[in-house]
């Protein structure tokens, strides 16, 4: 199959392409299947009629033939025909794969089409080129020819024959328009070199072979024979280029005009007639430079009498002339200017030329100080004359008009003149003029800049008029000159009193109206109280307490001020408001801080039906706040709210009517902590959230635990509203059972109380009968029966009972290392139960017991190894032991000398401390200091379980333990309150 290769948008192609080719195969395979499928069925035709319809008794057989089966399903279905068709894809395009890979080697002709393309042929004729740029581009679109004159144009690959003729057509032009592109452009570049060369060359010997006639032309002379001695390096350098282009005209045959080469050939000629012009300048230098430097010394002799004159001219009387006319003056001094500006000139040239002959420069000071002098004089006049203008100006224009900046910049200004002159002017009697003028004008400026103050008011002009005695109307007569006549400026020092004075009183009365200002403008925030639209309170007043601070700051600095006396009244009047203010605030805060404390307290029933006497106070100072909050939200100016006549009083009696409702209710809950003492361990929030629901026993739940240490909360019966308390239960989950008969009814604090002696008594009556149903053989189903204290506190006795039995046995230390063995069974009974199926509840409880049994084990280890053989021995009764006695029909605990009731305090499921000897001697201690009434303080670094020891303590004890920290808060009331509980 051929394909032509072509060249589009930059990239290599195949026409037709693989597509196409891919189309056409399936065409051709369509047109063959119905070429095939247009051939009849043999089973029609009426030839076969006989063996397709045969005819038996003159009737046409019924079995008639069928047409046979479907070609075109024959020919979906054929898999050998379905493969050919396959492979012949698949050939075409593993062939078009492999002509992919031929074509690939002529991205070296792509890449070359591109570059050309991107050839500026404007860029090319540039000025800047150089040889090397035209002999690489010669040579390169010179190859690039080549490449492509040699380039094969048909390639066998396969099922492929790639033709490459019209790429090689399409290419073929390219190298050739960038060779023409080059080729054009480099003999014009080069006439052009080659002229402006010979330009230069042309005018360098110009110069070099005239004759200098004058000093000026002879330093010009020198000048451009030291430059081109410098530049003849670069002369020789464009000489090379030059030739290098028309050698690359020459070597590649590139067409120029015959007059262009005609003046190339003169080139070589020009440039060493100017090596030969360069050598006879540099040899007739010296000669010349002597002669000349004769002449400039007569040039610089001529100069210095026309200076003379100059200078001679400049010191006549008529230029220190104080009753001269400044025009004439300046006119003449102007004319003397121009003079010695054209010899100062003159005078440079020369030092120039001096300069170039080598020979030793001449000072000019006497030019130099006539030009200093002629110029301070200039100066003189000019400045005189300016002032005049200025001031005349100055003097007659109205007061309100003068600018006393730019007066005191014209001073500034004048005084450096004045300071000039006097330095560089020899005595005279303009000069002092000029310095008077100014200094006259210096010392009035205090008394203009006083009088232009915007701070003088008509009290202090009236004061200033009875200072100098005269009347002085401000209209537009009213000048500087006006001012000189009636001698005010002889007043200095008074008006520069009243105009201090009138400054420091503008500035207090701007911070009084900043005072103003800003309380004109300050409101309260005010806000509806919950969700109330008719109560409100006071939101945010913490820039209201910022600025009053500010503003008493301003009023205080305002009354210290010796010029306060105008808005003295003011400024009082505004302090006793202030001070009022400040009074106010702080009487409402604490109102509305207590009403806010109160206000949720009194308004439940259950609270105004147990303080009534209270409750009609709160209700009396509820009126009297909803209505001044009424008002200060209609009007919320806080100045104007905060000094309402009487509210200072009204606030100062509701303050005093609830410190009396707070006295009342601290005496009411103390009543209530004294019947049922928990209540000490509930702030007062707590207990009164819980006195004002009494009627809903529910509202204790959330208390519960602050008032006993295990029980989370109080079960009732499911009936609605039902009073009758059912059982304790616990955090881990655990219920106990209170009774019967227990009751919700009444104050909370009673029925808490019996509440508490139900607990007692439920503990007290489950640990008997879990004493009596104790048996060793059956410990492993006993210890899931039970309560996790009941088990943990029986298991205890029983233990203490089973030690003492032994240490009582004749063989006491045989029976205690039986004791040991048993201890130790005990535990493996525990550690299979603990690997079955438990409950998480009865998982914490099998926890704590293990932790018991454990302690027990290493007491009974550590009696063995002591040799204990008798229950007095203090390695015995130094442990913790538990009996019950039946005389109390209570559990006792004994350690050492001191005895402790069991406390009955519901301890639900919790975990218990792993006993160590540190504890032990820790209990030990404790224990003692208890039984003679005394306190314990264990000391130790943070973390190592100080306070979980003295709560084990409590917990072994069935007491119930406060945790508390000392911080800032807590203070010897709360401590009070501790201690009472």
């Amino acid at each position: 199959f051929k394909v032509d290769l072509l060249l589009e948008d930059e990239s290599l192609t195949f026409e037709p392409s693989v597509a196409i080719f891919q189309t056409r195969v399936n065409d051709i395979v369509r047109a063959l299947q119905e070429c095939v499928l247009t051939v009849d069925k043999l089973v029609t035709d009426d030839y076969f009629d006989i063996y397709t319809k045969p005819r038996i008794n003159e009737r046409v057989d019924s079995k008639a033939v069928v047409d046979g089966p479907s070609l075109e399903v024959m020919f979906e279905d054929d898999s050998h025909f379905q493969t050919l068709l396959a492979d012949i894809r698949n050939a075409l395009g593993v062939a078009f794969v492999e002509a992919q890979k031929y074509v690939s080697g002529f991205g070296v002709f792509q890449e070359m089409y591109r570059q050309n393309e991107l050839l500026d042929v404007e860029e090319v004729r540039r000025n800047d080129r150089t040889v090397a740029f035209f002999t690489e581009a010669m040579q390169r679109y010179k190859g690039q020819q080549d490449q492509v004159s040699s380039m094969e144009t048909q390639g066998n690959v396969g099922l492929i024959l790639v033709d490459s003729t019209v790429f090689k057509q399409h290419l073929t032009p390219s190298p050739r328009r960038c060779y023409h592109a080059v080729e054009s452009a480099l003999p014009v570049l080069a006439k052009a070199r080659n002229e402006a060369l010979l330009s230069t060359i042309s005018n360098a010997l110009t110069m070099l072979q005239s004759a200098p006639m004058s000093t000026t032309e002879f330093v010009e002379s020198l000048t451009f024979l030291e430059d081109i001695k410098q530049n003849i390096d670069d002369v020789m350098a464009q000489f090379q280029v030059v030739t290098g282009m028309y050698g690359l005209v020459e070597e590649y045959g590139v067409r120029v005009q015959p007059e262009d080469y005609a003046v190339f050939q003169t080139l070589r000629p020009s440039l060493h007639q100017l090596q030969e012009a360069i050598g006879r300048a540099d040899e007739a230098r010296d000669d010349n430079i002597n002669k000349f430097s004769i002449e400039l010394d007569k040039d610089i002799s001529e100069m210095r009498a026309e200076v003379l004159e100059v200078k001679q001219q400049s010191q006549l009387e008529l230029v220190f002339d104080p009753n001269a006319a400044p025009a004439t003056v300046l006119a003449f001094l102007d004319k003397l200017h121009v003079q010695i500006e054209e010899l100062k000139k003159r005078a440079g040239d020369y030092t120039r030329y001096q300069s170039h002959f080598k020979v030793p420069l001449t000072r000019f000071d006497e030019l130099e100080e006539t030009y200093q002098e002629i110029n301070l004089k200039k100066t003189m006049w000019a400045s005189l004359t300016e002032w005049d203008q200025i001031f005349r100006e100055v003097n007659e224009a109205p007061f309100e008009t003068i600018d006393c900046e730019g007066i005191n910049d014209h001073l500034t200004r004048f005084s450096k003149v004045v300071y000039a002159l006097e330095k560089g002017l020899p005595p005279n009697d303009i000069t002092p003029m000029l310095k008077g003028l100014v200094e006259e004008m210096r010392g009035r400026l205090p008394v203009i800049t006083n009088l232009r103050n915007r701070a003088l008011k008509e009290r202090h002009w009236e004061h200033i008029e009875d200072i100098i005695g005269q009347k002085l109307v401000r209209d537009e007569t009213f000048t500087l000159s006006f001012l000189e006549e009636r001698n005010v400026f002889d007043f200095k020092e008074q008006i520069a009193e009243i105009s201090g004075q009138a400054t420091n009183e503008a500035s207090l009365e701007g911070m009084l109206k900043k005072v103003e200002d800003v309380w004109s403008a300050l409101e309260f925030v005010v806000l509806p109280h919950r969700d109330s639209k008719d109560v409100f309170i006071l939101s945010g007043i913490d820039e209201v307490q910022a600025q009053l601070e500010d503003s008493q700051v301003t009023i205080a600095t305002i009354r210290g001020s010796r010029y306060v006396g105008p808005i003295k009244k003011q400024v009082e009047e505004w302090d006793k408001q202030l001070s009022l203010f400040s009074e106010t605030l702080d009487e409402w805060m604490t109102c509305q801080r207590n009403w806010l404390y109160l206000e949720s307290i009194f308004n439940a029933p259950d609270i105004q039906r147990q303080l009534p006497a209270e409750a009609k106070m709160f209700a009396q100072v509820d009126k009297s706040w909803r209505d001044v909050m009424r008002k200060t939200n209609m009007y919320p100016n806080a100045i104007k709210a905060g000094t309402a006549p009487g509210l200072v009083d009204a606030m100062q009696n509701n303050n005093m009517l609830l410190d009396q409702i707070q006295k009342c209710l601290e005496d009411y809950l103390e009543s209530k902590r004294l019947l049922f003492p928990r209540f000490y361990f509930l702030s007062n929030d707590e207990l009164l959230e819980i006195l004002a629901q009494t009627k809903n026993p529910q509202a204790v739940q959330p208390h519960m635990r602050k008032c006993f240490d295990a029980i989370v909360s109080l079960e009732f019966s499911n009936e609605a509203k039902s009073i009758d308390i059912l059982a304790m239960n616990s955090a881990e989950g655990e219920r106990v059972t209170l009774g019967k008969n227990l009751k919700a009814r009444g104050n909370v604090e009673t029925w808490l109380g019996n509440t508490e002696d139900a607990m007692v008594a439920s503990l007290r009556r489950l640990m008997k009968q879990a004493i009596a149903e104790y048996a060793p053989d059956t410990r492993d189903t006993w210890v899931r029966q039970h309560a996790g204290q009941v088990v943990l506190s029986v298991s205890q006795i029983m233990w203490c009972q089973q030690m003492t039995t032994a240490l009582h046995a004749e063989d006491a230390a045989g029976a205690v290392r039986e004791m040991e063995q048993v201890c130790i069974n005990n535990l493996a009974s525990l550690a299979a139960i603990v690997r079955g199926d438990l409950s998480a509840l009865q998982r914490c409880i099998m926890s704590a017991l293990i932790t018991l049994d454990v302690h027990s084990r290493d007491i009974v280890t550590g009696m063995v190894e002591a040799g204990v053989a008798g229950p007095m021995e203090f390695e015995w009764t130094k442990q913790q032991r538990y009996y019950w006695d039946g005389d109390n029909d209570s559990c006792v605990v004994r350690m050492s000398n001191a005895v402790f009731n069991y406390g009955y305090e519901y301890l639900g499921a919790s975990p218990r401390l792993v006993i160590t000897p540190l504890t032990d001697r820790c209990y030990l201690c404790l224990t003692g200091a208890m039984q003679v009434h005394l306190g314990g303080a264990p000391a130790g670094p943070a973390g190592t379980g100080k306070t979980e020891t003295v709560k084990d303590l409590a917990k072994s004890v069935a007491k119930q333990c406060v945790v508390f920290n000392c911080s800032d808060g807590l203070d010897y009331k709360m401590m009070g309150k501790f201690f009472a509980g």
